[in-house]
């Protein structure tokens, strides 16, 4: 009887324990030597547990965030509709045509990217990886991008340099949505200028994996040939570097580099976004308009 009411009186303090630890008392616990092997072992399997909760609840705010800012991507969108109702019905005048117009490609990219959000929220945290059409994605990028900028009366040229990955594993919508959300922040910012999105493939640091870089070239205008486009000398922003690369990288989660630079040369933009994908197979281009 003293023996079973020592153990329990040892379980009723430990429970007492463990209702007061989070994750770093746990680790100064295990860090000791003095503490017995059974509760040694209960307190190394609390602690899986915790990096689970923990995990699980960094994916949660993760998505979150991402969901918070294709909701904000898909308002201004919305804006553009509503303000061109709302325009119609004030002055139906010579402008009422090309402004019908606008209208109904933002109606479409919207009814599109609602598509393209549901599959997102459908998959919600499946982390699993797939094989997917590497070109499927720049297609939508290219598609959203040039109807983005149609909308201020501006021009889309695109340029595939060598070859690029055909077949990729990773997570085909958290990537689109990822790279169009990167690129719609860069168009936002340097308003008013046409763009070149130059795609090419080089070497990664890891042999499994070609990195990807993806560059939007903001042109006073794309009546210009690459040769002189690449020939211009491009220097590096001091505050260049994207502050929440890092965010991305977490929110794609298989890929092993990601970054987002700007550059200049005279008057001339650039965005670089470099990205490490595993390719299963690749398309041989030379140059595509």
């Amino acid at each position: 009887m003293r023996a079973r009411k020592s153990v329990n009186d040892s379980f009723e303090s430990l429970a007492d324990r463990l209702d007061e630890l989070d994750s770093p008392k746990i680790d100064q616990i295990l860090n000791t030597t003095d503490i017995d092997p059974v509760e040694r072992s209960i307190y190394s399997k609390l602690r899986v547990l915790h990096e689970k909760v923990d995990k699980q609840q960094q994916d949660a705010d993760l998505n979150q965030q991402l969901y918070g800012l294709i909701g904000y991507e898909i308002r201004g969108i919305t804006n553009t509709i509503k303000g061109g109702i709302h325009y119609l019905v004030q002055d139906a005048d010579e402008n009422t045509a090309v402004l019908a117009q606008d209208i109904t490609s933002a109606a479409n990219t919207l009814s599109e990217l609602a598509e393209n959000y549901n599959r997102l929220l459908s998959q919600g945290r499946d982390k699993s990886s797939s094989a997917f059409s590497f070109l499927d994605v720049v297609s939508e990028l290219t598609i959203h991008v040039k109807s983005k900028l149609q909308r201020e009366d501006l021009s889309l040229e695109c340029a595939f340099i060598g070859s690029i990955p055909n077949l990729v594993l990773g997570h085909q919508t958290s990537l689109f949505w990822m790279l169009f959300l990167k690129l719609s922040n860069a168009i936002q910012v340097q308003s008013g200028r046409n763009v070149l999105l130059k795609i090419e493939t080089g070497n990664s640091e890891d042999v499994d994996k070609s990195r990807v870089t993806l560059s939007l070239l903001f042109l006073t205008t794309t009546n210009v040939k690459m040769i002189k486009v690449d020939s211009l000398h491009w220097t590096e922003r001091a505050d260049s570097v994207g502050s929440n690369d890092e965010w991305t990288k977490s929110i794609l989660g298989n890929v092993g580099h990601f970054t987002s630079k700007w550059f200049e040369s005279g008057k001339q933009r650039l965005f670089q976004v470099d990205i490490d994908l595993e390719a299963q197979s690749y398309y041989a281009l030379i140059q595509v308009h």
